[in-house]
């Protein structure tokens, strides 16, 4: 089963991603849904950091994405997830806030898309690569145990 963890303070945005996810060609997708920054890592503490990708808006509110994207990292440190760091403005990011995001523990940093067809299109790619092509220990390591 592959852990997803989707941090988004926006219903209606979540509740586009999570269709989005569940229209990708997968069928063992487990959605994990946070509204709260300041709720993450408490999260990932109580389930070991057992997420296999996480999907974080750059707008959570109480802690910035930045701040969260290096909260992640500093304390998961060798087991971090992928994380794709997204916001609805990011395409319109000073490129040096971009490269913050990046330092911070960022895989990727994409612009949400605004239309549901356009969403799903990038949801399904992130997919793609970050399960199927990208080699992510603790991914690989759920592949190699299911034979």
């Amino acid at each position: 089963m592959v852990q997803i963890l989707v941090v988004d303070d926006n219903p209606g945005d979540i509740l586009l991603i999570i269709e989005a996810l569940n229209t990708s060609k997968r069928t063992s997708l487990s959605i994990h849904v946070l509204s709260d920054g300041s709720e993450v890592l408490p999260y990932l503490r109580e389930n070991a950091f057992a997420i296999d990708l996480i999907f974080l808006d750059m707008g959570t509110p109480k802690v910035s994405g930045a701040e969260l994207l290096s909260a992640i990292t500093a304390e998961a440190s060798q087991s971090v997830p992928p994380i794709i760091a997204w916001s609805s403005d990011m395409e319109h990011e000073d490129p040096s806030r971009l490269a913050l995001i990046y330092e911070s523990g960022a895989n990727t940093i994409i612009a949400k898309p605004m239309y549901f067809l356009q969403l799903q299109s990038v949801v399904h790619r992130v997919l793609d690569y970050w399960l199927d092509i990208a080699l992510i220990p603790s991914f690989q390591a759920k592949r190699l145990a299911s034979g």
